[in-house]
């Protein structure tokens, strides 16, 4: 229910956004419809996760093939993703799948991606091959789709891997901008809107200094609150719509006294290493 809950609050969030965003597509309307149309995919095994990917990432494929979308976003695609997203999670931070006939299924996995990212990039900017083939972002394709997901897992399992062996000083910053993405995302539109209209419409300088600007202002944010705002107020507002259920009163003086202290955790990314 909470992702059902946050799912549709995204959405209103997005509505809310398109007044302000110019020429700018708002992702949260159609990230916000597949999450709360996904929500029941948590309780599902991995296998028909697997399955269920599979099938929109067909759907999306044939659907760019008879019918093209003409939104950067199309539905399909980014319900793919979503599935996707949740597989990643078992199998790279639950480890819920490490072997399979013998072989490590996340090391498998991520030489995979990382040929198929090698592959996508080389011919992005190919014109020898078909419109279906077509690995450029925001065409709506299947291969548009496959290249998206091997750069996401790659990078991914390269920030896991890499960030134990970081400096605390040059790993912190990134993390704090990662632990914010609702609140940047809306102040990428909201400072796109205005750079685009009174400053300059297109420039890599202007994305780096917002990079930078939003880098600066998480890392300040941080030293006085442990969430961003517009994650606390999404979680605060979910919390308020869907109650978690308590245990029956004569159960609760049981599980306070069975209570154990969680086990001390031996690294600082327990998930990180092969």
């Amino acid at each position: 229910m909470k992702l059902l809950c946050r799912g549709l609050l995204l959405g209103l969030l997005g509505v809310a956004l398109i007044p302000f965003a110019a020429d700018i597509q708002v992702v949260l309307i159609v990230m916000g419809v597949s999450m709360a149309l996904l929500a029941w995919i948590p309780k599902i095994c991995w296998n028909l996760q697997l399955i269920i990917f599979l099938l929109l990432f067909i759907a999306a494929g044939v659907q760019f093939q008879f019918s093209p979308s003409y939104s950067p976003y199309p539905m399909l695609i980014w319900m793919a993703y979503i599935v996707l997203g949740m597989l990643s999670y078992q199998v790279i931070i639950r480890r819920a799948l490490k072997k399979i006939a013998g072989v490590n299924v996340y090391i498998f996995l991520s030489i995979c991606a990382a040929v198929v990212a090698i592959v996508g990039f080389a011919l992005r900017f190919s014109e020898s091959l078909p419109q279906w083939a077509n690995f450029n972002g925001y065409t709506g394709t299947a291969a548009e789709v496959l290249l998206s997901s091997a750069a996401c897992w790659v990078l991914l399992a390269l920030c896991l891997l890499g960030t134990p062996f970081l400096p605390r000083w040059l790993a912190t910053p990134f993390a704090h901008f990662g632990s914010m993405p609702l609140t940047m995302y809306c102040l990428h539109v909201l400072s796109a809107t205005y750079i685009q209209r009174y400053v300059i419409h297109e420039s890599t300088l202007a994305a780096v200094i917002s990079i930078v600007a939003g880098i600066v202002l998480a890392m300040l944010w941080k030293k006085f609150f442990t969430k961003g705002p517009l994650e606390w107020l999404m979680a605060w507002c979910t919390n308020l719509i869907v109650v978690s259920p308590q245990p029956p009163a004569q159960l609760r003086p049981q599980l306070q006294n069975s209570a154990t202290p969680p086990p001390k955790r031996k690294k600082r990314y327990p998930h990180a290493i092969f």
